[in-house]
């Protein structure tokens, strides 16, 4: 033995000398801790059978097996360079050079694949990458054997010392396919969703799948599409994007079924290379994308967050202005404040390139802006500057930094996008403080913060006069009152469309008129004239967030489930951080019947935002509808104690008490005003006739159903076939009389 030179959880490698052969070689052995460990042992000497029995040249060649001092051993090839994971570090292979290792990997892959191996653990640091450029797949200490099905892709074959049981992942975390997260039976496809992931990262820099918690990844690998490779490198050749894509696709059968034809493609595409004949080189990339965090407030006080979280705020609006241009909302933004984090982390997270950051420092009528784009990708600082001046010269530096990006990012503005970084929506600075103090109170979705939102506006519009930008915020608080069922009077729908009237006076085609004109004419019950507002909406103004999330709502209360989460994607890519957008996803597969694909992560979601009862009233319903009546229970038992009643907190003490038995109480814990609310909105009125369906109380369950579905809860293939509570209802002929309306609706209900 001559020195270490490695250690993993499957054992220590040194470098030795073969005395015999008088040539280096690779030594690894068990770690003594785990040589009296029998699955250890197992894993290792399985790990030797499978190595010696493949015979590759982009495989370690094994020289010998042993061991020593109860310790088993393995002698192997002494590879030199350097691992894949070392490699990339953050970079970007060329594309040839892709091409070139990827057919490497695939044609050992196949090698091993026609042993009957499934390696189970491909990812950059188990290839190596030799001084001569040789790919080398390592590691087969989790391999699994398996049988070749004639006909078929290759299956687990069983064994009586399988590595794990079925219900039980294995593997890193980042790396895994669907199927192993799932602890499903893996065949030689799983590999392959492994390696498109390594290329992915060989192509981009970055990992395709990334996340603070093992939760938020395998959340994002079972139901999250990556941004595409081209979007962050626009030298990527089409083909080989193709070929990533298929290799990622979520359901095996769609994905490449070979290691073999895998490789094939991979030859087809470097001859095609090599030859000059481009097969569609991506000439263009696609939108570029940023996220501006939050300027940092450095005043003296400190007492002007809310000024430098306007500043924030006012430049993603103006890039988010910008069709060509994916910008990370408002929501997400503000969640990474003082974090900490680093930019690189942030953008892969985000899957943008681009971050700005800056800080503010107002003192008195002073104002001092610092401001920085920095390329995530390669750390480089695209430009910095400093602007000072006085308060009312914020509305002038937040249109210089957001030009500086636009040409920064070398993108073309058409007049309409350049004439709109010109606008100044709130134009008199005391208005403006008054509006983002207004946005603050506004999104605390509570009554008190309603309340002071409205003030804030008012006073706002008493200082600017009719202003386009105030009578959207101040219809949005009315829309949010009947919205999120608060004690209210029939009139604020009334006003809602009032301030939507008032918007079109000033501007005809406002976007932010047609936002509320939507919410309005939603809840009024006109629903295809809502989804065609909304959509007129969506294709001025993009990258607005709210808009893509009611009108996702929409659709997935109407049982467009398909639409609904292509919809849910595009507001996720803005919007991937904040709260309500994780619950969205949920949600939409909850009402498409399907609420197992995403409700392990909701349940680890609720331990890190336990405040948040809407979701937990929602997951709680879909454990009662599986049967799991103890784990709904346990749910709902755990919920704090709202300071201030909402319809979810009463709708959740509901179900805690009808759970534990306690009949009567549930009965009491809805109060007949916050009833009256409900019966305004499609969602609650839906919640309510599945609690009292909980407690038998049938006539009460059929009334609320009634009230949601004629307030435009429409889903019926989830109301007649997915929700359990309501099969208490089949037969009732008042309950077929229902379905049949849904169902009318339904179908008449056009995308």
């Amino acid at each position: 033995m001559l020195a270490q030179i490695g250690a993993g959880g499957m054992g220590e490698v040194y470098k030795a000398r073969d005395t015999k052969l008088k040539r280096d070689v690779a030594v690894k052995v068990l770690p003594q801790e785990f040589a009296r460990d029998a699955d250890h042992v197992s894993r290792f000497n399985r790990e030797a059978e499978v190595l010696a029995s493949l015979n590759h040249p982009n495989l370690a060649a094994v020289y010998n097996v042993g061991e020593y001092d109860g310790r088993p051993f393995i002698v192997m090839e002494l590879l030199e360079g350097q691992t894949l994971k070392a490699r990339i570090e953050g970079e970007r292979i060329p594309a040839s050079k892709v091409i070139e290792l990827a057919i490497q990997i695939s044609d050992a892959l196949d090698s091993a694949h026609a042993r009957g191996v499934v390696h189970r653990d491909i990812k950059p640091a188990n290839i190596h990458i030799t001084t001569s450029g040789q790919a080398k797949v390592l590691d087969f200490g989790i391999a699994k054997l398996i049988d070749r099905i004639a006909g078929d892709a290759l299956t687990s074959a069983p064994t009586s010392d399988h590595l794990t049981e079925a219900g039980v992942a294995i593997g890193t975390v980042a790396y895994m396919s669907p199927e192993q997260i799932r602890g499903e039976e893996l065949d030689a496809r799983t590999d392959l969703f492994s390696f498109g992931l390594v290329l992915y990262e060989m192509t981009t820099g970055r990992q395709a799948f990334s996340g603070g918690t093992s939760g938020i990844i395998f959340e994002a690998i079972l139901n999250r599409s990556p941004i595409t490779p081209v979007q962050l490198n626009p030298s990527v050749p089409q083909e080989l994007q193709r070929i990533i894509n298929k290799l990622l696709e979520k359901d095996r059968k769609f994905r490449y079924q070979s290691a073999a034809d895998l490789r094939n493609d991979l030859e087809r595409l470097k001859r095609e290379s090599d030859s000059g004949h481009r097969p569609a080189a991506a000439a263009v990339a696609e939108k570029k994308s940023i996220v501006v965090l939050p300027f940092a407030d450095i005043s003296a006080s400190r007492d002007n967050e809310y000024f430098s979280d306007g500043l924030t705020d006012e430049i993603i609006t103006d890039l988010s202005q910008i069709q060509t241009l994916r910008v990370i909302s408002r929501n997400s933004s503000m969640q990474l404040k003082g974090s900490g984090r680093d930019l690189k982390s942030i953008a892969q997270d985000l899957k943008v390139q681009y971050v700005l950051e800056g800080t503010v420092r107002k003192a008195g009528e002073s104002l001092r802006v610092t401001a920085q784009l920095i390329d995530a990708l390669s750390d480089a600082h695209l430009w910095a500057d400093k602007y000072s001046g006085k308060l009312e010269d914020v509305f002038d530096i937040q249109e210089q930094i957001s030009r500086k990006i636009v040409d920064a990012l070398k993108m073309k503005l058409s007049s309409q996008e350049d004439r709109r970084l010109s606008e100044r929506p709130v134009a008199n600075i005391h208005a403006f403080e008054c509006y983002h103090r207004a946005r603050v109170e506004l999104y605390k979705f509570t009554e008190e913060g309603l309340a002071n939102a409205l003030g804030q506006i008012r006073t706002a519009l008493t200082i600017v006069g009719d202003n386009e930008l105030l009578y959207a915020a101040m219809g949005t608080v009315y829309w949010q009152y009947v919205n999120a069922a608060m004690p209210n009077d029939d009139t604020y729908l009334d006003k809602a469309d009032e301030c939507a009237r008032k918007i079109f006076q000033l501007n005809p085609d406002s976007s932010v008129g047609l936002q509320v004109l939507g919410l309005v004419q939603y809840h009024r019950g006109q629903r295809a004239e809502a989804v065609r507002t909304l959509k007129r909406a969506i294709a001025i103004e993009p990258n607005n967030v709210f808009v893509l999330g009611e009108l996702c709502r929409m659709y997935f209360i109407a049982g467009k489930s398909e639409a609904a989460r292509s919809i849910d994607a595009q507001g996720f890519a803005l919007d991937p951080l904040t709260p309500i957008m994780q619950f969205e996803g949920f949600i939409v597969e909850f009402f498409a019947g399907e609420p197992g694909r995403k409700l392990q992560f909701m349940l680890q979601f609720l331990q890190t935002y336990p405040d948040f009862v809407m979701p937990r009233v929602a997951c709680a319903l879909a454990l009662i509808h599986q049967g799991h009546i103890q784990e709904a229970r346990a749910l709902v038992e755990a919920a704090p104690e709202e300071k201030t009643p909402s319809i979810s907190g009463l709708q959740c003490a509901f179900i805690r008490h009808a759970l534990a038995g306690r009949r009567d109480e549930a009965l009491r814990a809805v109060s007949e005003p916050f009833k009256a609310a409900a019966r305004r909105v499609e969602y609650w009125s839906w919640v309510m006739s599945d609690c009292y369906a909980l407690i038998d109380e049938l006539d009460q369950a059929l009334d609320w159903l009634e009230t949601a579905i004629s307030r435009g809860f429409i889903n019926h293939p989830f109301l007649s076939q997915h929700d359990k509570l309501l099969a208490k209802l089949h037969g009732h002929p008042r309950f077929e009389a229902l379905m049949q309306k849904a169902k009318y609706e339904f179908d008449r209900f056009d995308v």
